[in-house]
């Protein structure tokens, strides 16, 4: 197993970017269209993105206002 990462998620109006953040990079980065945002999907996307680094912690930023 690789050593541990963070995954940065930014949420926008219209996709939510992911990214696999180490050693001062963003390496690989994915999109989900928020429409078709679920748990399941989300989760999906984050294990595919990651692979088999290790995620030891996340960052989220949202400009989606409070409902």
């Amino acid at each position: 197993m690789k050593s541990s990462a963070s995954i940065v998620i930014d949420i926008g109006n219209t996709s939510t970017s992911l990214g696999i953040y180490r050693a001062g990079k963003v390496g690989r980065v994915g999109r989900i269209e928020t429409v078709e945002q679920t748990f399941t999907t989300v989760s999906a996307a984050i294990r595919e993105l990651a692979g088999r680094t290790r995620i030891g912690e996340a960052g989220i930023a949202s400009v989606v206002p409070l409902m």
